[in-house]
């Protein structure tokens, strides 16, 4: 079967965009406009599921809810339409064409999305659950975004488990409540069975059945589903009969086989799979470094062979792209190389006017190469017939005696005459920092004059009348291709001094040209050092590694501390940071807090970032990366003194809106993720070590927010309300603040961890959905932890 047959193509239909010339639009599916609609259309699809399943199984008397109903009815109907103007994706090739999108959907989804809108709410209140239909294209829409290379796994597996869910949930929540209830529909009401079932179990609903609403009765279900699919089990509500005992076994094997067997192992798949790359580059490393400390070779080379290494995983993720286009067709490999070394030809004189067959051909040729650091690319007197390009980073040429001759920049040409000419190199060039440099080797030339005959002898006329700069040092440094671009050359001003006469006059006259029409900031170090005279620090300084480590622990203890006093301190009773003599403490503490981290802004703005150039020194490409990164608006806020509002309340009031005036502070949090992210990233640190850090981290500081919602739920106003889980485990006013919070952490802790032992339990509507998220919360939390250290240690352990 030809191209045309398997997709339907007709003469004529050969056009850059076929669906033009029918006066139709069709948008491809890989736009960004039809990906957004999709997303959109797989979260509607999600609340039309459970929207349908509230009111076949609860009511359909509530407006709000009905007009939700119909208006995600007219969101769907939108989404039919488009879908005639929507292409697809066959076999890699994306389909645009009208007629063929219009088949295609006509065939395969139309009669299902068709279904799934039909109003069949009419015939019988049940016939409306046909808009669960809708789920089947949520799982479509998600399962086409993971195929996606370029989308986000981890954050489109977090979504697949979310649905399902929120599915299971729902779904064992109406089933449930079904169970002993009907729904009330057209105004009849509420029929529950008179037998003994689990609404004995809730005291308000058990001694005034009629009075209830329809909300709180879907709020106890929920709860019992969450608790329930989540294995915590307190013991208020359980099964009493066969029937109820037969739904909560079910509920819980579909929990654990939903969580253990769909979010558990498919988060640790994802985590495994991003590691196993970061896995065998670790081997690698390991496998080198003892490979050289077995030749005993010089501290120095294996220096530079971490430096490559080290700079290949920064900025290449430890791939070395010299092959990676090896395996295209030929003529794609050409165009790639010409569009990217198009630069590096535009720079070479020598191949001017050779012909485009010669030029294509030639850029297949080129490779680029990682220096590290101090590495030689050619020495005087050696027959070193390569060209080099200067892609990123400096290039030091140096004289007689190691005298620094010039600093060559990005985009600087090397040598370009010794292709052609058996010539002694006559000055040193090595690396200043790391450095990405094209070459071109003298033999790969010579291979393509065979078929290019004219093309050579052109470069070899341009090559002969190019040959009398190579006598002095000097000249070699920017006369080979430099001459054109002054810009890409910084001369050392006095190392000619005492030089050759010729020497001395191209000095002088290079210099004057810099000096009066660039304004290029790199080209003049000296200024910006009397300019900015605070020094810099590298990152990998210990001043610095040091510095993150205070900051660190500051931030830390920062977050706890305001987070503390948030849920636990801010009630009527204690006052927030009036809190007797804790207080003082607490607002000392707080302002030496701010007082470093202000530090640290500073700090920042004196840590050098790193490039493909090398360490960056100038100020404002430092203030530019720190202000895109987004750390500096973060810092700023999280130390911006809100505090002074505070002062508009007097008295109690005063203290207690302090603490939410304060709550900017938490915005600290980015910054201990940015620091575990940015950890964990280098190849200096035992990743086993920083991962486990994180996740301690995580544990806590999760289980102190649970901790702490928990006892807001019961203990919003006063330190105890009446008819609350506090009140009703026997916590008192006259209890230290810390005990409660060690109470409430205990009760965080059995819920998070499925235990569940029911000393405690939910009072009120509120603290049982706040228990039913705590819940939850723990359960993909020691998911994610566990899916860390497993994917950890099979990336440790990959090359045994």
């Amino acid at each position: 079967m030809g191209f045309e047959q398997r997709y339907n193509i007709k003469e004529g239909d050969w056009n850059e965009d076929s669906s033009k010339t029918i006066g139709v639009f069709i948008l491809s599916p890989k736009h960004r406009t039809a990906r957004l609609w999709n997303l959109f259309i797989a979260l509607t699809s999600l609340l039309a599921f459970s929207v349908s399943m509230f009111r076949v199984f609860f009511t359909e008397d509530l407006e709000l809810i009905s007009t939700i109903y119909y208006c995600l009815d007219f969101i769907f109907l939108l989404n039919i339409i488009s879908c005639f103007f929507v292409g697809y994706e066959k076999d890699g090739v994306v389909i645009t064409d009208a007629s063929n999108v219009r088949r295609r959907y006509l065939h395969t989804w139309f009669i299902v999305d068709v279904c799934s809108l039909i109003p069949l709410e009419m015939f019988s209140h049940f016939w409306s659950l046909n808009r669960c239909l809708r789920v089947l294209r949520l799982f479509s829409i998600i399962n086409s975004f993971g195929k996606e290379p370029d989308t986000n796994k981890i954050h489109v597996a977090a979504l697949k488990s979310f649905c399902i869910m929120t599915i299971c949930i729902q779904l064992s929540a109406c089933l449930w409540h079904y169970n002993v209830c009907e729904s009330s529909h057209s105004k009849l009401g509420r029929i529950c069975q008179q037998d003994f079932n689990w609404l004995q179990l809730i005291p308000e609903i058990s001694t005034n059945l009629d009075g209830i609403s329809d909300m709180t009765f879907f709020g106890n279900a929920i709860y019992w589903s969450v608790i329930t699919l989540s294995n915590v089990g307190y013991g208020d509500i359980y099964g009493t009969n066969t029937t109820e005992v037969k739904l909560a076994a079910l509920v819980m094997v579909i929990g654990f086989l939903a969580i253990a067997g769909v979010i558990m192992t498919g988060m640790s798949s994802i985590i495994g799979n991003l590691d196993a790359q970061r896995g065998r580059f670790y081997s690698r490393i390991d496998a080198i470094r003892i490979h050289m400390r077995y030749m005993e070779l010089p501290q120095e080379i294996q220096t530079w062979v971490y430096r490559y290494y080290y700079y290949l995983w920064i900025h290449h993720k430890g791939n070395a792209f010299d092959d990676l286009f090896d395996d295209l067709p030929y003529a794609l490999h050409s165009e790639i190389s010409t569009a990217r070394y198009k630069p590096l030809l535009k720079k070479t004189s020598i191949f001017e006017d050779t012909g485009d067959g010669f030029i294509r051909a030639l850029n297949v040729k080129l490779s680029t190469s990682t220096y590290s650091q101090g590495q030689i690319l050619a020495k005087p007197g050696e027959m070193n017939r390569n060209a080099f390009y200067i892609e990123n980073g400096l290039v030091q040429v140096y004289g007689d005696n190691d005298e620094k001759i010039a600093t060559l920049l990005p985009g600087t040409l090397i040598g370009e005459v010794y292709l052609v000419y058996k010539i002694p190199r006559n000055a040193t060039i090595s690396a200043s920092t790391l450095c990405e440099i094209c070459v071109l080797e003298h033999k790969d030339l010579i291979s393509l004059l065979a078929d290019y005959p004219e093309a050579g002898l052109k470069i070899a006329r341009a090559a002969r009348t190019r040959l009398h700069n190579v006598k002095y040092p000097l000249s070699e440094a920017f006369a080979l291709g430099l001459a054109s671009n002054p810009q890409s050359v910084v001369f050392h001003q006095n190392c000619h001094a005492d030089g050759k006469p010729k020497d001395q006059k191209i000095s002088n006259v290079l210099n004057e040209f810099i000096s009066h029409q660039l304004k290029d900031p790199s080209s003049s170090s000296t200024d910006n050092q009397k300019i900015h005279w605070i020094p810099t620090f590298r990152p990998d300084d210990r001043f610095a590694k040091s510095w993150n480590i205070i900051i660190l622990w500051c931030v830390i203890v920062s977050i706890f501390t305001e987070s503390w006093v948030l849920f636990f301190a801010n009630n009527l009773e204690t006052g927030g940071f009036y809190y007797k003599h804790m207080g003082l403490m607490y607002l000392l503490l707080s302002v030496l807090i701010d007082c470093v981290a202000l530090i640290d802004i500073f700090i920042n703005l004196r840590i050098e970032v790193m490039t493909k150039d090398g360490y960056s020194t100038d100020f404002i490409s430092i203030f530019n990366n720190y202000r895109k990164s987004w750390n500096l608006y973060f810092d700023v806020l999280a130390i911006f003194p809100f505090d002074f509002f505070s002062f508009v309340y007097t008295g109690e009031l005063h203290w207690r809106n302090l603490t939410y005036f304060r709550l900017n502070r938490l915005l600290w949090i980015r910054k201990v993720y940015c620091h575990f992210k940015k950890s964990e990233k280098d190849l200096d640190n035992d990743l086993f070590v920083q991962r486990s850090a994180k996740c301690i981290f995580l544990l806590i500081f999760i289980l102190h927010v649970c901790s702490g919602c928990l006892y807001l739920a019961g203990c919003s106003n006063y330190r105890c309300d009446e008819d609350s889980w506090a009140w009703n485990t026997g916590l008192k006013e006259t209890q230290s603040n810390f005990y409660h919070y060690m109470v409430a952490v205990y009760w965080a802790t059995t819920t998070m961890t499925n235990i569940g032992y029911g000393d405690i339990l939910p009072s009120s509507m509120t603290e049982k959905l706040v228990a039913g998220m705590v819940g939850l919360v723990g359960l993909f939390m020691f998911n994610y932890i566990v899916s860390q250290i497993y994917a950890t240690l099979s990336a440790k352990n990959a090359s045994r």
